[in-house]
C-alpha cells in the first residue's frame, strides 16, 4: 500500500502492535536509527570534498566568491 498508493509508511506501528515482535519492541528505536546503516559515508563525502571537490572549484575562486562560500555550505 506504501509503494502502490503512496500513503505514509506505518510499518513501525504496526510492528508495535504485533505481538510477535514484543522481545524487539524495547531496542526498536535502535535497531531503526539510520545512523547505523550509513557505514563511514559522512567521512567519505569529507574526504570527496576535500580531494576533489575544493581542487575543481579553485579555479572558479573569484567567481564563487562573489556568491559565498558554497563548500562551507554543503550539507548531505
Amino acid at each position: 500500500m506504501v509503494k502502490q498508493e503512496g500513503k505514509p509508511n506505518d510499518l513501525i506501528e504496526r510492528i508495535k502492535k504485533t505481538a510477535f515482535f514484543d522481545p524487539v519492541i524495547p531496542d526498536l528505536e535502535a535497531l531503526t536509527n539510520p545512523a547505523t546503516f550509513i557505514g563511514r559515508c559522512p567521512e567519505i563525502v569529507d574526504e570527496v570534498v576535500e580531494q576533489d571537490v575544493k581542487p575543481a572549484l579553485e579555479k572558479y575562486e573569484q567567481q564563487l566568491g562573489r556568491l559565498g562560500d558554497a563548500v562551507g555550505e554543503l550539507k548531505v
